[in-house]
């Protein structure tokens, strides 16, 4: 039982972390995609004329 317990407090933090990033990256994508959708694209090319 006192190896689980160490094994479980060393590499337990590790994993907790590695979710976090992912749900961070995720949430991130999401805010980028949001954004998006926003604003309209410009219309470059007519202005060149």
């Amino acid at each position: 039982p006192l190896l689980c317990l160490l094994l479980l407090f060393t590499v337990g933090p590790i994993i907790i972390n590695k979710i976090m990033n992912f749900v961070r990256d995720r949430l991130n994508t999401i805010q980028v995609m949001v954004l998006r959708l926003q604003y309209q694209p410009l219309d470059t090319e007519n202005e060149l004329d």
